[in-house]
């Protein structure tokens, strides 16, 4: 199960981050965002709930920076 943003959620709020391609699907830039898409394990069914939990978790993990 992967836990990401949808392009067409973004294209509202952030068209800068939105792709379109030749074939008219979009694309999330997620080099224009401060988020990315994570593979949460298949474990067992989760709730989208228990998902984004998983993923706020594994996102505040990646966002603390060392102190230099």
């Amino acid at each position: 199960m992967f836990v990401g943003t949808m392009a067409q959620d973004l294209l509202a709020i952030r068209p800068d981050a939105v792709i379109a391609t030749g074939s008219g699907y979009y694309m999330v830039d997620y080099d224009k965002l401060d988020i990315a898409m994570i593979s949460v394990p298949d474990l067992s069914p989760l709730t989208a709930e228990a998902a984004m939990a998983q993923a706020v978790k594994a996102a505040r993990k990646r966002s603390v920076q060392p102190a230099i």
